[in-house]
């Protein structure tokens, strides 16, 4: 997959979101992606998956250089909130045993933080029946009622990006491994 077409999946979903703000964002991340590969034996009974990842593991944390972006857009304060404005999934080619979402999910495919600390999770998005190898998603995240000590653990980047879903007959006897990115852009209010 190449970046334009990531970009063109991305872009209009968060042009659309810029215009329902009524304050514009003081920081907006390039696709913050973390890596949440899945494997056959990760299907567990009823071909229920569930993995998850800390989202300060990966390389170069582009999620803490969007947060540090917006704490230097702001002088040096903290953002009032942030939201994720657009999602998607895609399955990489480096997939074995597997060349399409539908060969790894059946139904809906739901992406969550859970806060470090409480262990609360927090839905941010849906992908509904994902097929092919790119998947936009609905995006629901946003910081505004999140308690103080869970925002802080946004703000830190302290939780887990957890990834949920069904996976079809036959995916638990492939002997697959499905190389899954989660694409997230997040804004930063002041």
């Amino acid at each position: 997959m190449n970046a334009k077409t990531l970009a063109q999946l991305l872009v209009p979903v968060a042009t659309l979101a810029l215009a329902g703000c009524s304050k514009d964002p003081v920081s907006v991340s390039r696709p913050v992606g973390i890596s949440l590969p899945v494997a056959s034996k990760d299907a567990g009974a009823g071909g229920a998956i569930a993995v998850d990842k800390n989202i300060n593991t990966e390389n170069g944390n582009p999620y803490g250089a969007f947060v540090n972006d917006a704490v230097n857009s702001l002088g040096g304060r903290h953002p009032s909130r942030i939201s994720v404005v657009a999602l998607s999934l895609e399955l990489l080619q480096s997939s074995t045993n597997v060349t399409a979402l539908e060969q790894v999910f059946t139904g809906p495919v739901a992406l969550s933080f859970q806060m470090s600390g409480s262990n609360t999770i927090y839905p941010v998005g849906t992908a509904t029946s994902p097929t092919g190898t790119l998947a936009g998603a609905s995006a629901s995240f946003d910081s505004q009622a999140l308690p103080p000590a869970d925002y802080d653990a946004l703000l830190g980047g302290q939780f887990k990006v957890l990834l949920t879903g069904t996976a079809p007959s036959g995916f638990a006897t492939a002997n697959a491994t499905a190389d899954l990115v989660a694409h997230f852009v997040f804004e930063a209010y002041e």
